[in-house]
């Protein structure tokens, strides 16, 4: 009897609960709009693609995205493939937060059409099967599920990882924190100016590198290049008005066959910074945030030979 219906539940067609091939439907090429519902009535979040770009929009804010975090957002979206179908009713949804208030409604679209729309609820972690391994053996790990739904159906699926990471309900989460980026190998001068404070400046001669005409350090050098070449700042400051706050500093960097790149340095106070760098033009940064202030504003005593890091960088 029980052997039964065990064979009649086991390969009896349930067509509510069918696995699904894929949970997003979408060209990335041709994807051009993502639109996020975060959850609890935040504001909507708007991921746009206009000319090749990508570019966040909420609140009645628009600026540039992070063009890798969009390359990872569109691959995840369409790398989601449902593992099993843990639920199929309604009444199951908040278990897996996948109510309309308590989950993340994702809409991707192509030319103003919606291909796929979906919502991200809860993650949680699955421990690994075998607890007790054989001790010459690495201990097997757990895995990480998340629980997705398709808009206007009822199924809830399991899926590998933590997608609702990626779609956070802050707007600055999308956007390009790029302070500085550019081919070392084409800066030939770097400019300091602070006020109250004369000039100077870093310049290539021939294969060696100087401060207004005497040797700088080498392994200096390199390391302060290395920071021109990629850094990417991780707070935003909003609303920052550069006409009420006193520069205090400024950095001009050369380049072979480009335009020059200025940095610049506001006071809030005498302890509070806020940089800003002409490749990310309408972007402020807080520049005690990782040290990038004293970082990058430098005095010429830094690059000189047998020299101590100064108290700017401390």
């Amino acid at each position: 009897m029980l052997i039964g219906l065990f064979f009649v539940l086991r390969y009896t067609d349930h067509s509510n609960s069918t696995i699904v091939e894929e949970l997003v439907k979408a060209d990335t090429a041709k994807v051009d709009q993502i639109v996020i519902h975060p959850p609890k009535g935040a504001p909507v979040i708007t991921l746009l693609k206009k000319t090749g770009k990508w570019w966040v929009k909420s609140s009645n804010e628009q600026h540039q995205a992070d063009r890798r975090k969009m390359k990872g957002i569109l691959f995840d979206l369409t790398s989601l493939k449902p593992e099993s179908v843990v639920a199929t009713s309604k009444k199951q949804w908040k278990k897996y937060q996948l109510t309309d208030s308590l989950a993340t409604r994702i809409q991707v679209i192509e030319g103003g059409k919606v291909k796929s729309d979906i919502l991200l609820g809860k993650f949680s972690y699955l421990p690994a099967k075998n607890q007790k391994p054989n001790p010459y053996q690495r201990r097997p790990q757990g895995e990480m599920i998340s629980y997705v739904r398709t808009y206007g159906n009822a199924n809830v699926y399991s899926v590998d990882g933590m997608i609702k990471m990626n779609f956070g309900a802050n707007p600055d989460n999308y956007r390009d924190k790029t302070f500085v980026k550019m081919d070392k190998n084409t800066i030939t001068k770097v400019d300091f100016t602070y006020p109250g404070a004369k000039p100077f400046s870093l310049q290539k001669d021939k294969q060696y590198w100087k401060i207004d005409h005497e040797p700088a350090d080498s392994m200096t050098v390199v390391r302060y290049l290395r920071y021109l070449s990629r850094t990417t700042a991780s707070k935003i400051v909003h609303r920052f008005d550069k006409t009420k706050n006193p520069q205090i500093g400024k950095i001009s960097i050369e380049r072979e066959n480009n335009k020059p790149v200025e940095l610049m340095a506001y006071a809030i106070d005498s302890a509070q910074y806020v940089i800003h760098s002409s490749l990310n033009d309408d972007t402020y940064f807080d520049g005690n945030s990782g040290k990038l202030y004293s970082r990058f504003f430098v005095d010429k005593n830094y690059f000189l030979k047998k020299n101590k890091v100064t108290k700017k960088e401390k």
